[in-house]
């Protein structure tokens, strides 16, 4: 009986040390190959969000009120549109920025801003490889303008791409999301909004969140 608990032992052990060595290869393999970052405006989307502001600061872009202590507001010209709002994100287990997000002037016209949406979606598509598309409306079909906006309002229409961003070499540097939103802080307008999202950043802070785990 002392024996076949021993024997037991031994499996258990070799168990958990199997178990570990897996675990530790399955992180390994998950790691990214690439050093490489995704950019915004030419911007590596690293560093600290106060140092990615400032190069942005140098492109035109001014500071506003702070949104949260993990998000700085920032406003200017992107891609030819005044008053876009620029947000600069980081994970608070982290230190550097992993997520911009650009969202355009709001608007009261459907047409107006699925023009707007159309004419960035064509050239993310140029820059980018389209990975999903999601372009409709939940309900009855609407055939006006008006009734567009009121879907819209009601958070019942989804227009969405999803696009992925690769380094020369072919490493996998992120995701940008193009999207059409309502402005719930008016419940009348809509807008268009991009994201980027690094790869890396973003693999590195939720590494973070796993080691409080």
């Amino acid at each position: 009986m002392k024996h076949y608990r021993m024997i037991l032992a031994t499996l258990f052990v070799a168990l958990i040390a199997f178990t570990g060595l897996t675990a530790q290869q399955d992180k390994s393999q998950s790691q990214p190959k690439t050093t490489e970052h995704l950019k915004f405006m030419g911007i590596p989307i690293d560093g600290s969000p106060e140092a990615f502001a400032n190069k942005l600061k140098s492109r035109g872009f001014t500071l506003e009120d702070p949104f949260s202590p993990n998000v700085i507001w920032m406003t200017g010209t992107f891609a030819g549109v005044s008053n876009s709002d620029i947000f600069i994100y980081k994970y608070p287990s982290s230190t550097n920025v992993y997520k911009v997000r650009v969202v355009f002037p709001a608007q009261d016209s459907w047409s107006q801003i699925e023009t707007r949406y159309k004419k960035f979606k064509d050239w993310l598509s140029q820059k980018y490889l389209l990975i999903k598309s999601t372009e409709e409306f939940q309900g009855y079909p609407p055939s006006s303008d008006s009734d567009k906006m009121r879907k819209l309002i009601l958070d019942n229409c989804t227009y969405l791409c999803k696009y992925g961003a690769g380094s020369s070499e072919g490493d996998f540097l992120g995701t940008i999301y193009l999207a059409i939103q309502s402005n719930s802080s008016t419940y009348s307008e809509g807008y268009v909004a991009i994201e980027y999202q690094d790869y890396l950043n973003g693999v590195k802070a939720e590494q973070g969140f796993l080691d409080d785990l």
